[in-house]
Parts: structure tokens; C-alpha cells; sequence
């Protein structure tokens, strides 16, 4: 039996700032689409950043269980969603993270 899922894309301005306020946008503009009945909220690239077209994006790398992973997890949880992102990670150690 064929089964629907409810899409919503995000857009948001590439202009950089600070993660905590880009995630506070992402975080209302994701309860918007929750509330209009997404199951699949699918965020911009580098939405917890923005972006230029600079090697100064490397610098917003974040280790796995940063600001935005953390952020990812607990609001697909409390909204009872899925969540589609591009970030950029610090992977630290081979080691530390296997995959």
C-alpha cells in the first residue's frame, strides 16, 4: 500500500552569523512546518552557519555532538519529525569517530 509523507523545504538567508541565532531561526521556521504537518522538514546547506564563498566556513566546523547535532536530535524528538541538513563537522580522530 502506498504510503504519503509530507515534505517541507526551508529557506533561510546565507548571510553568516552566529549558530545560536541561526539555529533560533531554524528552530522557528522547523515548528512551522511541524505544525503544518511535516514529516520530513529538509533545512538549507550550512543553514546553522550561512556561508560566503571562503575558506572561513572550514572555521564553523563542528565536532559530532556539537551545538547543531545536538539541536538536530532533540528538536526531531520534540517535534516527532525527521531532519534533512548539510553541515560542516570537525572529524578529530579516525578513532574517536569510525564511520
Amino acid at each position: 500500500m502506498p504510503r504519503t509523507v509530507k515534505v517541507a523545504a526551508i529557506q533561510m538567508d546565507v548571510t553568516p552569523t552566529s549558530t545560536g541565532k541561526r539555529l533560533k531561526r531554524a528552530d522557528e521556521l522547523v515548528k512551522q512546518a511541524a505544525l503544518a504537518g511535516a514529516q520530513l522538514v529538509v533545512l538549507p546547506e550550512l543553514f546553522n552557519t550561512g556561508y560566503i564563498y571562503s575558506d572561513t566556513n572550514f572555521q564553523n566546523a563542528e565536532p559530532i555532538y556539537g551545538p547543531t547535532a545536538t539541536w538536530l536530535k532533540n528538536t526531531a524528538q520534540l517535534r516527532q519529525i525527521h531532519l534533512s541538513k548539510n553541515i560542516i563537522l570537525a572529524l578529530l580522530s579516525a578513532r574517536k569517530y569510525p564511520f
